[in-house]
């Protein structure tokens, strides 16, 4: 899980990187046709994608968890 600092995040988005809940690449804000659910999720923005698979309630929680991870003093 150390790869999480490379990820890119703007506005609480994940614009580049690898999305560990979807198991899935994101480029340019937007899902990649790569990855364990890439055949659900490919070409829907980042968002969308996230709300999908989990509900709004549960991506907010873990969209918390894993910008805590990748800036732990904010």
């Amino acid at each position: 899980m150390m790869r999480r600092s490379s990820d890119v995040y703007q506005k609480g988005e994940l614009v580049q990187g690898f999305d560990y809940d979807l198991q899935v690449w994101v480029r340019d804000g937007v899902v990649l046709s790569v990855g364990s659910n890439a055949a659900t999720c490919s070409g829907l923005p980042w968002l969308e994608a996230r709300l999908r698979a989990f509900g709004r309630e549960s991506h907010l929680e873990r969209l918390r968890m894993t910008l805590e991870d990748v800036c732990p003093d904010s």
